[in-house]
């Protein structure tokens, strides 16, 4: 398996105009999420306290903040879509002003598909714990406290197990995204349980190098957020980690598409 990490972080400089968008998006993603929060420090000593025009700013700055969290689709679906391209053969970055809607609902899917597999799968555990321990709470109180406790040490270790296996299903479901960019075919537990057992090491390298990634996003957003316009730029530092993680991605799928071949 040969993977060009030189190419896959030079691929989002390719075209350098068209970095010029993701920093205007990085720069309103903070404004949005910071902004709102500071108001709301600033202006509230007590929601008990609040009035009816302190409720609707309440509300108001919460969907900026809202706002903000459904900009960072955007970028995400253009990751993908830029990507997409390279993994059919096409070198050139897309253009963000043509496909806004294309790019937001790829974005959206994505992100979906994220919350299942590393959020609700792990979570698995303690929602059936919820669906039996409320009938046996009514039914045995005196035994509610000890019985609790069991199931969640129970839950716990089973959630650890699920975040593991959902971790390695949601990076199958990235790599098979890629291919096509369809929700139903990359969230489909039978490909998804194909692809890994089929290709166990390169899954386990997949969640290697997103943890890398992880690692250096965060080093780099460390260090922005020492300073004070550099704060700014952090959804972007996300957006080349997202792309160069990718890229890295979409080369061990082509790789394993040329190998089943």
């Amino acid at each position: 398996m040969d993977i060009d990490i030189n190419e896959a972080f030079k691929s989002p400089f390719k075209t350098p105009k068209e970095l010029i968008v993701p920093v205007i998006i990085s720069i309103i993603q903070i404004l949005c999420y910071t902004v709102p929060i500071v108001l709301i420090i600033m202006n509230i000593k007590g929601i008990q306290n609040l009035e009816h025009t302190a409720l609707y700013a309440l509300l108001a700055y919460l969907l900026i903040i809202c706002a903000g969290m459904l900009i960072a689709l955007y970028p995400i679906g253009y990751a993908f879509e830029y990507i997409h391209n390279l993994f059919k053969g096409n070198n050139t970055m897309p253009a963000w002003e043509n496909n806004f809607s294309k790019y937001f609902s790829t974005g959206i899917k994505y992100s979906i598909l994220n919350f299942i597999y590393m959020f609700v799968v792990p979570s698995l555990p303690y929602l059936l714990v919820f669906i039996i321990i409320i009938p046996w709470i009514a039914l045995n109180p005196q035994s509610a406290v000890f019985t609790t406790a069991i199931m969640f040490q129970l839950c716990a270790i089973l959630s650890t197990v699920l975040q593991i296996a959902g971790t390695l299903m949601f990076m199958a479901s990235s790599a098979l995204f890629i291919e096509n960019l369809s929700f139903e075919y990359a969230a489909s537990p039978k490909n998804i349980f194909v692809f890994i057992k089929n290709n166990m090491l390169e899954t386990c390298i997949l969640f290697l190098i997103s943890l890398i990634m992880m690692i250096l996003l965060s080093i780099a957003a460390s260090l922005l957020f020492c300073t004070c316009l550099g704060i700014l730029f952090i959804p972007f530092a996300a957006f080349l980690i997202q792309i160069i993680t990718l890229h890295l991605f979409m080369q061990i799928y082509k790789s394993i598409k040329t190998k089943s071949c």
